[in-house]
């Protein structure tokens, strides 16, 4: 058997067929896989398939896309993993890991220094990604609509409008214009009882933000799956979406540091703390440090800024600052200190240490399900 770091055309279209077949045929669905994820899975992006072949058959694939997370105007290199599949007659032999580990070190050679996979599986955490990325959820049922707001339908002459209202948001992918525009065409293909639609709310003859919803109406439910805009108008046009697409009820998720989570608190609406539906691995801790030191700086004074590391020791990690240490037994705490709910951890240390650590941690990351969802 042969794994390749690459791929070339004809074994594409291989690829393509096995990842159509896992992730929609065996459900009895249209296979649209490679319309969904036009770059994930596109041509453009073939030294970023990974693939494993035996006899002239692709029997295993993984796809990375490579992007640039902006958190409050620092830019985080990163690399969202999808699409990983192994044909079911060759499962259990180990496959999908040893793609995985071609795509860690690809990263490394590219200084990406975290992998963002889509999904939570055993196989992500062998492979050293862990369950973490805080959220909030919350469900609102039979609003009223708002005579103050139009619910506008998409249209290609409005997507400079939309990439407009997305490049305000402090907490983003960024997205070039060709980008933006396939990963919307691709997130609005349909699938199973799926459908989905990228709205414009208009007050005033203004666009004040967009939504991206998915809708199944099997349940009777719209789900927001990225927001962009003013939170208050976001808030009091979600009855007009209602009456629009003639549904009761809209879930959604947001980002722990999102704006408009106080203004739900406000209205007395219940949100439920996750995690977000993904697993995350530091690929390059140094190089993610690095990376991130600009963020602490923006919280953290020069003379506090030189007192605090966080050193790799032969087993675990050191958080120090002046005379306090934190110890993390491993990559997973790590990734929980940095990404996830690390309220335990941090309560392990007192002081000024304490103080710095919940100043800084986590970093925010998008919600997963936008339409950079790979």
């Amino acid at each position: 058997m042969e794994f390749r770091s690459c791929c070339n055309k004809e074994d594409r279209e291989k690829a393509i067929k096995l990842i159509n077949r896992t992730f929609r045929g065996s459900r009895n669905l249209k296979e649209t896989m490679d319309k969904e994820f036009p770059l994930l899975l596109g041509e453009n992006n073939l030294s970023n398939m990974f693939i494993a072949i035996d006899n002239g058959k692709v029997v295993g694939s993984i796809s990375m896309y490579k992007s640039n997370i902006l958190i409050e105007g620092i830019n985080l290199p990163v690399a969202s993993i999808g699409s990983v599949c192994t044909d079911e007659n060759y499962r259990k032999r180990g496959i999908a890991s040893k793609l995985l580990i071609l795509s860690e070190i690809k990263c490394l050679e590219e200084n990406i220094p975290v992998q963002i996979i889509s999904g939570i599986l055993p196989i992500y955490k062998e492979y050293g990604a862990d369950k973490v990325g805080s959220i909030y959820h919350g469900e609102l049922e039979n609003l009223k609509s708002n005579i103050k707001y139009k619910i506008i339908d998409f249209k290609e002459e409005l997507l400079c409008e939309a990439i407009k209202l997305y490049n305000k948001e402090s907490l983003r992918h960024y997205r070039t214009k060709d980008e933006f525009k396939d990963l919307l065409k691709g997130s609005l293909v349909p699938w199973g009882n799926n459908e989905f639609e990228f709205v414009f709310i208009e007050k005033d003859g203004i666009l004040k933000g967009y939504l991206y919803l998915q809708i199944i109406r099997k349940e009777g439910k719209i789900i927001i799956r990225e927001f962009v805009g003013d939170r208050e108008d976001i808030v009091n046009s979600l009855g007009n979406i209602m009456e629009k697409f003639k549904l009761n009820k809209i879930e959604f998720n947001i980002s722990y540091r999102d704006s408009i989570l106080d203004i739900l608190k406000l209205k007395n609406i219940n949100l439920d703390k996750r995690t977000q539906h993904q697993s995350i691995k530091t690929i390059d801790f140094k190089n993610l440090i690095s990376n991130l030191t600009p963020y602490f700086m923006q919280y953290m004074k020069k003379e506090q800024i030189d007192k605090f590391t966080i050193e790799e020791e032969e087993k675990g990690y050191a958080v120090k600052y002046k005379n306090d240490v934190l110890v993390l037994e491993d990559n997973e705490q790590l990734n929980h200190l940095i990404f996830g709910d690390n309220t335990e951890i941090i309560n392990k240390c007192d002081g000024e240490l304490k103080t710095l650590l919940k100043n800084i941690f986590p970093i925010p990351i998008p919600c997963i399900e936008g339409i950079n969802y790979q």
